[in-house]
């Protein structure tokens, strides 16, 4: 995705000043509508960079917190199978917890961009609207 949304900001920043230099567009309304556009792109932009980064995650817990998760949930007197258990029960709960956050984030990060290319293909309707107006 950053890879998309960095592409598509050197398009932005190619484009808007030259529609500005070559049409009669007003300077102050290419200027709010390149960050309107630019806005949700940096957003976008912002939300893949931070799901790239390395997750610390812990898949062992202290011997008391094991010992205690296994309580109610193992009828056996296994210790080493109590122990296991509750092993990959928290592994699988520390890595849920950090999917389901990367998956949020990601979900945003494409949210902002499909409003980025929304606004934009607004603006460059605008543009050629007043173009055949003029």
């Amino acid at each position: 995705m950053t890879k998309y949304v960095s592409i598509f900001l050197v398009l932005l920043n190619i484009i808007v000043p030259m529609v500005v230099k070559y049409t009669s567009i007003n300077f102050k309304f290419a200027f709010c509508a390149y960050i309107f556009v630019c806005v949700p792109s940096i957003l976008s932009l912002i939300f893949a960079v931070k799901e790239q980064k390395l997750s610390k995650i812990c898949r062992f817990p202290t011997g008391h917190k094991l010992l205690e998760m296994t309580k109610d949930k193992v009828d056996t007197d296994d210790e080493w199978l109590k122990f296991k258990i509750a092993q990959y029960d928290k592994a699988i709960d520390v890595l849920e917890k950090n999917n389901d956050s990367k998956v949020s984030d990601i979900r945003k990060g494409y949210n902002c961009y499909i409003f980025a290319v929304i606004m934009l293909t607004i603006f460059t309707l605008i543009i050629i609207i007043l173009g055949y107006l003029k």
